[in-house]
């Protein structure tokens, strides 16, 4: 059965990867052998978690808003140049507080979801 779910040898870029639910799904596909690139605001480098910086190099770090068409394509070009392709995006970076869900304000979850779906 883990074999079915194996990500040994995939490329895998998470947008919002060093966020709340990023971190996870970045830890997620670690485990399961992916080669990571998680693409998120520079500012939020330092959040990847010290069992996430273990996994030496098939972690990498990009910086990237995805508010900016111009940062979105140098992320994909530096992605790219990094393991030669790009087997899977996971699109997890929204835009609001950096608040637990039960503790976000009307207008953080607003933002969030124009951010994410808008």
């Amino acid at each position: 059965m883990q074999d079915l779910f194996s990500m040994a040898g995939k490329v895998v870029i998470i947008t919002g990867g060093s966020g709340y639910l990023g971190s996870a799904i970045t830890e997620g596909f670690l485990a399961q052998g992916a080669q990571v690139i998680v693409a998120d605001l520079a500012h939020t480098a330092e959040r990847l978690s010290a069992g996430i910086e273990q996994s030496g190099d098939r972690l990498r770090f990009v910086a990237c808003d995805l508010a900016k068409t111009d940062s979105i394509r140098a992320m994909l070009q530096e992605s790219a140049a990094i393991w030669g392709r790009i087997d899977v995006l996971v699109n997890c970076a929204t835009y609001g507080a950096l608040n637990p869900i039960e503790k976000m304000t009307d207008e953080e979850w607003n933002r969030g979801l124009d951010g994410a779906v808008g």
